[in-house]
């Protein structure tokens, strides 16, 4: 005995020894018998007093029962009131055991949403007395089988629901009595309706003929699950038609139809039914009450009378089984022929792969609409689905019912990008387009790339399905179904090709989170997929402008393989003259869970030309500008300001931080103050910048000194004019100052370096070699000549006194006045060297 036998054999011992009215034994054997196929867990979770109250219960419930009386009791057992309790509703039903019962209330109670809690069903052998009374259970003597079914639901307060819930039971029970009791006439009647298609003188063509009938007797073989069956004969009444049932022929479900139950028919519905064809193929209006719930699958043959017109209906109803769903469609009668039919329509050779793949699609369409449909109609829906079958864009087919009650949709899209969230939009925009009250689906997904999805729309009852243009509700559908991951497959196919792109996404598609994904649109996330596959450990920067946002605004986005801090970004940004609104931080991560950070900045310039237009890329020259602070190439300081106001590059801009930081050295104004006199007078700062370049840039006025020197005139000549305008008397001094310097500088190496923000780059300082007894600020004794040194980590200073002249190096730790501090010790240098060298020389540099 296993583990889990005795915990069911202690668990029933425990439950029988509560009842002291009958031996413990006895009542432990009954209680195997009535819990055999229930689940251990089950048992075991349920104190042994209810598993008794249940039993013992529904035996009273069994007590007494007449043959065939179907017994339905549903309550909600209560300490007080029977002595034992579950916390949910019970359901006790008694009676013959026959298939169906189970499924089909099964079924019901799903269809009206009530959650089973548990369920047992013992198949009871009993002894009933001539008065129908239980006399002994599971005897040895027993001559009848009852199906007791036991079901837990959630709880059910309300007593007029419960009554309901017994009612429609019964009525459930009702009908599977009927179509079990039926069913052996129903399959004859259509085994002999088969012999009688064969040998009548029916007005079709022969091969109709034998497909219907081989199809009756494939229906008799086990492969349709016949639940209803009526003969109808058609009447006509004025200027209408209808369909009246023959007396004496309803079996199963329409066991009690009679000749009073006519239905007129009229319009299309009216003509389908005198269309000369033997065979009708649908779905009925009402959903099956046994087995299963679906809508029941109609069946009808035709009959004739002697001048070939339609006189009658023999009507099936029931469902197709398992196993006529699975079978190939070459092996069932009808679909066969309607597959050779379709195959024909299409026009390929039918050894072809193309002729293959339309196989393939009728053996996985919808077995129930293979049946209702054209092969026309199939045979369009097979040439799309083959010349597109490796597109991933969505296709729709829609076939309207015959007789005007539902829609057929059946939607084709990428398997990827199937789910319940995609199904559920698919289907309310068909609900809304087809007005639809009901709808029903079914989903095929396989190893295939594309995922098959078909809807049945059903309308109002007396309410025809809609005419709609299917290409526009095809793309209502490719609109509803687009999601952020598939949109964003699509752009990076098309952003890096097929193959690489294939490979980045593999890379990459777990790695957007839900806050990225709600900021940015996929072919943005494609193109910030890029800039992190190029970035490298550095940093990379975008500027973009969003959509309504004002002219001097912009959205700057930094991506970083390495965290970045706000308090690196503010005071950079603060010196290029930008106000931060907002900052959105995201994290994103590739496949080897490497962690790279997105900052997207809102930036607002202080003028709408800052960023410049199509003419003047200002915005670009901002981006070299900022790669080259962040990489320590150039300084952040307020002349980055300058980029923006007149349009300058990082390296113009450098031209000036380098007569800046030596008028820092030799005269007496703040570093600030320096700045400003240029950044608050950016049009002089640019004329600055020109007259430099005009000074010593070697690619302009090559081997023409006059020109150069005019053009350097005439400049200065503009600066001098515009300080007219300069409001402030220390900005006029500092800008004279700017352009003395500028005029002193004899050479550079300037345009000798390699620009570049790369850090990776060695950097080269900027060296000006001046006379600076042209510049009337400088302290007496003047050098002769004097060398400035600038860089970004670096500054220093060469004072030499005349042509011949000797002097040692300084490493200064005064960043102020390091300049001040050469000096002197140059000049005690000059006194030292009195005697040695006509004069002196010094050099020094900090840090």
């Amino acid at each position: 005995m296993t583990l889990n036998e005795e915990r069911r054999r202690d668990q029933l011992a425990a439950a029988a020894a509560l009842y002291p009215d009958e031996p413990a034994a006895e009542v432990a054997r009954l209680l195997e018998t009535y819990f055999r196929h229930v689940l251990i867990d089950d048992l075991t979770q349920r104190p042994p007093d209810d598993l008794l109250g249940a039993f013992l219960n529904h035996r009273s419930t069994a007590a007494v029962r007449s043959p065939g009386e179907i017994i339905v009791k549903v309550f909600t057992p209560r300490i007080e009131e029977h002595g034992w309790a579950t916390g949910n509703t019970v359901i006790q039903i008694v009676t013959d055991d026959t298939p169906f019962v189970v499924d089909s209330v099964t079924a019901e109670l799903g269809r009206e949403l009530h959650d089973i809690r548990l369920m047992v069903h013992p198949q009871m052998p009993v002894v009933r007395d001539s008065d129908h009374r239980l006399v002994a259970i599971d005897a040895e003597d027993a001559t009848t089988t009852e199906a007791w079914v036991y079901f837990e639901i959630a709880l059910v307060s309300s007593s007029d629901e419960l009554q309901q819930i017994a009612k429609q039971l019964r009525r459930v029970l009702s009908d599977v009595k009927a179509a079990v009791a039926d069913w052996v006439p129903m399959i004859e009647r259509a085994s002999s309706l088969a012999a009688h298609v064969r040998t009548a003188d029916l007005p079709l063509p022969a091969d109709e003929v034998d497909e219907v009938a081989s199809l009756l007797e494939w229906m008799s073989a086990g492969n349709f699950v016949m639940l209803g069956y009526c003969h109808y004969r058609v009447i006509y009444e004025r200027d209408a038609i209808g369909l009246q049932p023959v007396d004496g022929t309803g079996l199963g479900l329409l066991r009690k139809k009679s000749s009073t139950q006519r239905r007129m028919l009229s319009g299309p519905v009216a003509q389908k039914a005198l269309e000369k064809r033997l065979l009708v193929i649908t779905k009925a209006n009402s959903r099956s009450t046994v087995h299963r719930s679906a809508y029941l699958d109609y069946v009808g043959i035709k009959s004739f009378d002697e001048n070939g017109l339609v006189d009658g209906e023999h009507r099936f109803l029931g469902l197709f089984t398992s196993t006529a769903h699975h079978a190939s469609v070459t092996t069932v009668p009808f679909l066969a022929a309607k597959a050779e039919r379709t195959l024909e329509l299409t026009g390929y050779a039918t050894a072809s792969h193309s002729a293959k793949d339309v196989l393939d699609i009728l053996e996985t369409y919808p077995r129930e609409e293979l049946f209702q449909t054209d092969p026309v109609f199939l045979a369009e829906v097979a040439n799309r689905a083959v010349a597109s079958r490796y597109h991933r864009q969505l296709q729709l087919f829609v076939r309207r019912d015959d007789y005007e009650r539902f829609t057929s949709c059946l939607v084709y899209l990428p398997r990827d990008q199937y789910n319940t969230s995609v199904r559920s939009r698919i289907q309310s925009v068909l609900m809304k387009a087809l007005g639809g009250v009901v709808a029903d689906y079914t989903a095929r997904v396989s190893d295939s790339p594309r995922a098959m999805v078909h809807f049945v729309i059903r309308t109002k009852p007396g309410t025809p399905p809609p005419e709609v243009d299917v290409h526009e509700l095809e793309s209502w559908l490719r609109t509803a179904i687009r999601t952020w991951s598939g949109d964003w497959r699509e752009a990076m196919l098309t952003e890096f090709g097929e193959q690489e792109g294939a490979r980045l996404i593999v890379r990459w598609e777990s790695g957007f989170d839900d806050a990225y994904r709600a900021a940015y649109q996929p072919r943005v996330a494609a193109s910030d997929v890029r800039q992190l596959e190029q970035l490298g450990s550095s940093m990379a920067a975008q500027i973009y402008q969003p959509r309504g946002a004002a002219d001097g605004e912009r959205r700057l986005k930094l991506f970083s393989a390495t965290p970045i801090g706000l308090t690196q970004v503010l005071p950079i940004l603060l010196n290029f003259g930008l106000h931060v609104t907002d900052e959105r931080p995201y994290l994103v991560r590739s496949d080897d869970q490497q962690t790279w950070q997105i900052l997207d900045f809102g930036v607002r310039a202080p003028k709408e030309q800052y960023w410049g237009d199509e003419h003047d890329d200002r915005a670009g020259r901002f981006l070299e500008a900022l790669n080259a602070v962040w990489n320590k190439t150039a300084q952040s300081d307020p002349f980055n300001q300058l980029g923006g106001s007149v349009g300058l590059s990082w390296t113009q801009i450098i031209s000036l931080r380098v007569l800046a930081t030596y008028l820092k050295q030799t005269t007496h104004y703040s570093t600030l103050y320096l700045e400003a006199a240029l950044t608050e007078n950016p049009e002089i700062a640019a004329l600055l910048v020109e007259g430099f370049e005009t000074r010593f840039n070697p690619d302009i006025f090559i081997n023409d000194a006059d020109a150069r020197a005019s053009a350097e005139a005439e400049i200065a000549s503009q600066v001098l004019e515009r300080l007219k305008g300069v409001p402030s008397l220390d900005h006029d001094r500092i800008i004279r100052c700017y352009l003395q310097v500028l005029r002193a500088t004899l050479r550079t190496n300037f345009y000798q370096i390699q620009w570049t923000p790369d850090p990776a780059e060695p950097l080269t300082p900027v060296a000006l070699k001046l006379d600076p007894r042209r510049v009337s600020h400088l302290p007496e004794p003047r050098p002769m000549f004097e060398i400035w040194v600038y860089s970004p980590r670096v500054e220093g200073v060469h004072l030499r006194f005349g042509m011949v002249a000797r002097g040692g190096l300084r490493w200064s730790d005064r960043p102020e006045d390091f300049r001040t501090e050469v000096l002197g010790l140059v000049k005690a240098q000059m006194v030292k060297n009195s005697v040695i060298v006509p004069t002196g020389a010094k050099g020094g540099f900090y840090p």
